[in-house]
């Protein structure tokens, strides 16, 4: 190489020649979440209680649909987020673990299936209807080309009939793929809840219900799989807002499958 000029101008070239590329910028991955209506429970068919409005949800911004796995935050949760324009259902009635030591549950949980967010709702922070699988890639060591299972949890938050806001997270203490949280102990009662089951497939090597994309199929764990310490199936606490409320466990069963979009 030849220099012209001042040193500056020759240092200056050189290090044009020798600065690195800048990185690519950091990108969560975008999913479509399919909410099936029917999880087998030991060998049955059972309704599920965490449900879609009849088709999957797709990330868009266009339509408030938020689906991602967050790399960028460093947390490798799977998170589906939505606004007004689409709802997310559940169904509380019949499921509750009764136990007379915790408050009596709200009275909406005894009236059938509910729609979050209600229509017309407006969210003090938007959106306020989630659901979050943990840690689904396991802190991007996973083997995303190999078939894995792991165990993790799920955390949710959705509003009610009443238009306040709940959580409904399915925790377990011995959930080896994501760390133990300081409120288990409140979480994960009167019961230790079912674990959450992810089972992740390659593109083209999934179930029917993947299509030809990876996708990762999520489900609480039945009460008489190994490892479950669950008494009943797909134990879930109903938490108030401010998680200072614990209105006791509900059953429930649910079927996600998350693909790469």
């Amino acid at each position: 190489m030849k220099c012209y000029g001042r040193l500056s101008i020759c240092v200056a070239v050189v290090l044009s020649l020798t600065r690195p590329a800048s990185a690519a910028p950091c990108k969560d991955i975008p999913t479509v979440w399919t909410l099936g209506g029917i999880q087998v429970v030991d060998g049955v068919q059972t309704a599920t209680r965490i449900y879609s409005d009849g088709q999957p949800y797709a990330d868009s911004a266009a339509s408030g649909v938020g689906a991602a796995i967050k790399i960028c935050s460093g947390t490798y949760d799977a998170v589906l987020q939505v606004g007004g324009g689409r709802p997310i259902l559940f169904n509380f009635s019949g499921a509750n673990l009764l136990d007379s030591s915790y408050p009596p549950p709200p009275a909406w949980t005894a009236n059938g299936p509910f729609a979050s967010p209600p229509p017309n709702f407006h969210c003090p922070g938007s959106p306020c209807t989630l659901l979050n699988i943990r840690n689904i890639l396991n802190f991007g060591s996973a083997p995303r080309t190999q078939y894995y299972k792991l165990y993790t949890r799920l955390a949710s938050g959705f509003v009610a009939p009443d238009k306040n806001i709940y959580h409904l997270p399915m925790h377990n203490a011995a959930t080896s793929n994501v760390a133990s949280n300081t409120n288990d102990g409140f979480v994960n009662a009167p019961y230790q809840n079912a674990r959450v089951v992810v089972e992740h497939y390659p593109a083209g090597q999934g179930p029917q219900e993947c299509g030809t994309k990876e996708c990762w199929i999520v489900e609480p764990e039945t009460p008489l799989a190994i490892g479950s310490l669950s008494p009943s199936a797909e134990n879930a606490s109903l938490i108030s807002n401010d998680q200072s409320v614990n209105y006791g466990q509900f059953s429930v069963p649910f079927h996600l499958t998350i693909a790469v979009k």
